[in-house]
């Protein structure tokens, strides 16, 4: 007889093992986090800590009801088949209080730690519910900078050549007049009118961007003076103060037409990537005067007919600050540029800061400009 209760027992504890093992198989691969975007790693702390609140409610929430069934059925077993013997009777009760008590106990706590937290938390900063773990945060993803787009053929290139350095902005000027001393010009057109002026300019002798320079030639408005198509500049964040000549609340920052909507878009594109930025120079030029000065103080027609703008990077919001010229931002903004059609120049002071942003990685066009106040964006419309 005894043998026989023996062997009941032992069927009884295979049976409640197999049926465990069926419930928590299916499940182990929920348990375990997927570490990274792909699940292939590497794993984090965060991770640690979510494996440890996976098992948690699995323990509590998706295996103790089967378990607490498994232990009822067991003494119930036991109780069922102990023909009439008092010790087996005892037994099976006692199994399905000792069952009957555990998940009162676990259900319980679980119920009181939430109770204390809501209670002492109700009118604090604690908002989320405690029980829920965070997602781990995926690292920050730099997208692929693309590749700067060629310089249109139809573009026109113009070398121009300074009488006695250092240049400054009234000896730069692609307006000059005829029998200047001052300035000269000559204009290259082609796929390599780039190159062209560049090597002219070399053949000339002296130092690039001192005694001579080679910048985009735009073409002004055909036979008007100043910016007819101009329109005020809205949608995009403009420096408050002096991005124009006499910026006021009457007398605002213009651009043409055709490119303010551009800049709505590359604001978009730049807010997206947390990039802040705003324009500072705009249509009217800074110095501008008819007839004398119609791009104002700048050299390239484009300030005087509204179709470029200058615009800075003043700072990025990300998990991990970086400063407005790291090569992140620039590239940021290079990238943006280019994906609303238009073309946009990073100009510095030297050259040692222009091969130190492509050694860390600028893949966008850079101009050495020694006169300019400050590291910037000439932004052309296309």
């Amino acid at each position: 007889m005894k043998e026989n209760q023996k062997s009941k027992i032992k069927n009884q504890k295979f049976i409640a093992i197999f049926i465990l093992a069926s419930i928590a198989l299916p499940v182990s691969a929920q348990i375990v986090p997927a570490c990274g975007a792909d699940g292939t790693g590497p794993c984090t702390l965060c991770d640690f800590w979510k494996l440890g609140n996976n098992i948690i409610n699995f323990l509590l929430w998706t295996l103790a009801i089967p378990v607490l069934t498994v232990v009822l059925l067991w003494g119930g077993a036991t109780w069922a088949t102990s023909a009439g013997s008092p010790g087996q009777v005892t037994r099976g009760k006692q199994i399905m209080t000792t069952g009957l008590v555990g998940i009162l106990i676990a259900l319980s706590a679980w119920l009181i730690v939430d109770t204390i937290i809501k209670t002492l938390a109700a009118d604090g900063e604690f908002k989320a519910a405690w029980n829920k773990f965070p997602d781990c945060a995926e690292p920050i993803k730099i997208e692929p900078v693309a590749s700067p787009l060629p310089i249109a053929s139809t573009e026109t290139w113009a070398v121009q050549v300074c009488s006695s350095a250092p240049c400054d902005d009234a000896k730069w000027n692609l307006q000059c007049p005829a029998g200047s001393t001052s300035c000269n010009q000559k204009t290259f057109s082609g796929a390599n009118a780039k190159a062209d002026c560049e090597a002219y300019g070399g053949a000339l002798g002296g130092t690039q961007s001192t005694h001579w320079r080679c910048v985009v030639e735009a073409p002004a408005a055909a036979g008007v003076p100043g910016c007819p198509s101009c329109v005020v500049i809205s949608g995009a964040p403009i420096k408050p103060s002096n991005a124009c000549e006499g910026q006021s609340a009457t007398s605002p920052c213009k651009i043409d037409a055709s490119m303010l909507p551009k800049l709505q878009t590359l604001d978009t594109h730049l807010q997206s990537g947390e990039i802040i930025w705003e324009i500072t120079e705009a249509w009217p030029p800074t110095g501008y005067n008819l007839p004398t000065k119609p791009n104002g103080i700048h050299s390239n027609n484009c300030h005087g007919n509204g179709t470029c703008v200058d615009a800075a990077i003043r700072g990025v919001k990300i998990t991990n600050p970086v400063s407005a010229q790291s090569p992140f931002a620039i590239n940021k903004f290079f990238q943006a540029a280019g994906a609303v059609g238009l073309r946009a120049v990073y100009e510095v002071e030297t050259t040692g800061k222009r091969d130190a942003l492509i050694s860390s990685g600028v893949t966008g066009e850079i101009q050495v400009v020694s006169w300019i106040t400050g590291e910037h964006f000439s932004v052309y419309n296309k």
